[in-house]
């Protein structure tokens, strides 16, 4: 079960989990039929949680459950495929600590706030932008700057509670295994078919000696 489907279906079980963990509904898991990598109909439809935090756990437990599955190390969590998720992750911290636009600068900002602070860093000013008005914008661009290492800091200590909290867990990776496998063969779980699973999953990892064996090297 080393291949890219079963990965993936890896991936996807894990936001799963983590999402019933953190008590947030999921709707629908869906896996490619098709595809042998990651896919656009690859994914996990769940309302979103109360807390920033769990926000973040669950967009990036499938990269770190999938890193856990195939052997990867803490320090080689992500890949290519995975930037989306990461880039989620990160605007949820960055949006907890950007700073708020001046009101001077509200206009400027409305449409294309990411690519003006870039235009500045490098010295392009929009035109007609000058005096007061152009410092204002410099001392929001620093400060911007600022605020995003900031959230990538944060976002760097998520990821390490996280990957220390699926490793050390003696559920995790077997909740994540046993949806893998239903999904795996199925493609589709609806919101029945998670709670079923989740409900009926210690049981069954207590009883099944290939699962706990899956714990055991994934821990």
């Amino acid at each position: 079960m080393t291949n890219h489907r079963y990965a993936n279906a890896v991936s996807l079980a894990a936001q799963a989990t983590m999402c019933l963990l953190k008590k947030v509904p999921v709707l629908k898991v869906q896996l490619d039929q098709n595809a042998p990598a990651s896919g656009a109909n690859n994914h996990v439809i769940h309302l979103p949680a109360k807390y920033w935090q769990d926000n973040v756990w669950i967009a990036l437990s499938g990269s770190v459950a999938h890193a856990i599955h195939e052997g990867r190390g803490k320090n080689n969590l992500f890949m290519t495929d995975d930037a989306p998720r990461y880039e989620k992750a990160f605007n949820l911290c960055y949006e907890l600590v950007s700073p708020r636009a001046p009101a001077q600068l509200k206009d400027l900002l409305r449409f294309n706030p990411k690519e003006t602070v870039e235009a500045v860093h490098k010295g392009n000013y929009p035109e007609g932008v000058h005096g007061h008005l152009k410092g204002s914008l410099t001392r929001y661009c620093k400060e911007h700057s600022k605020r995003k290492e900031f959230a990538e800091e944060m976002l760097n200590t998520e990821i390490h509670h996280l990957f220390k909290f699926i490793t050390g867990s003696n559920s995790f990776m077997g909740i994540t295994y046993l949806f893998a496998e239903e999904l795996h063969e199925q493609s589709t779980l609806n919101a029945e078919d998670v709670i079923d699973l989740y409900c009926g999953s210690y049981v069954q990892m207590r009883t099944q000696p290939k699962l706990q064996e899956l714990i055991r090297l994934a821990a």
